[in-house]
């Protein structure tokens, strides 16, 4: 598979309006195989843990709706934009992998890649 560009954005898949009414900022993919017209999006199918503070999750957005409710908002999104661009996306759930309490990825390498060959098989 060739390198992907990560955090990838494309000009026309924004998030809501800012504060100001005007501004949207380009909603980012984890990593954009051009080539392969292949998108990859880790995502957590769980409700993620608060850190310590204020649960963000909860507080609404400029939009009038939880960050919780918008993370899922912009996922539609952004699988709806793949769709009519025809780029085929792959989610795939952190809960397939070791994670610490912060969900990053506890490295066992031939485990995941494992992992990876066979979601990815019909890319490679």
């Amino acid at each position: 598979l060739q390198t992907s560009f990560r955090q990838f954005t494309f000009e026309h898949l924004l998030g809501d309006y800012h504060k100001d009414g005007e501004s949207r900022t380009a909603l980012p993919l984890d990593a954009y195989y051009e080539e392969k017209k292949l998108v990859i999006e880790l995502i957590n199918k769980r409700s993620p843990k608060p850190k310590k503070g204020i649960d963000k999750g909860k507080r609404n957005t400029v939009s009038g709706i939880t960050r919780q409710e918008q993370r899922l908002k912009y996922q539609m999104r952004k699988q709806e934009f793949l769709k009519k661009e025809e780029i085929n996306l792959i989610e795939i759930d952190y809960s397939m992998f070791k994670v610490d309490e912060n969900l990053r990825l506890i490295r066992e390498e031939e485990k995941v890649k494992s992992i990876l060959k066979n979601i990815l098989s019909d890319f490679l």
